[in-house]
């Protein structure tokens, strides 16, 4: 595989990364990266309720969704 990373990169999503922390990320990979601005819902203010938001993410069942899609895996070989 390390002969198609070389032609064709992959980059891996950056979710859960701060802007500052992509933005070093960027630099490290090209110093000619500029920073882009593209997201228009951005909210000005990022504020957010702790409390509400952990209740939020354990009600997503993370777990038994993980194990389902573990147990759901199906091997493709391509060469």
């Amino acid at each position: 595989l390390n002969h198609l990373i070389n032609k064709f990169p992959i980059f891996t999503p950056l979710i859960g990364f701060g802007r500052d922390s992509i933005q070093n990320l960027a630099f490290k990979i090209s110093k000619k990266i500029k920073p882009i601005e593209y997201c228009p819902f951005k909210p000005k203010d990022q504020e957010f309720d702790a409390v509400k938001l952990n209740k939020i993410y354990d009600n997503l069942n993370l777990d038994k969704i993980l194990e389902e899609s573990v147990e759901k895996i199906v091997e493709i070989k391509v060469f």
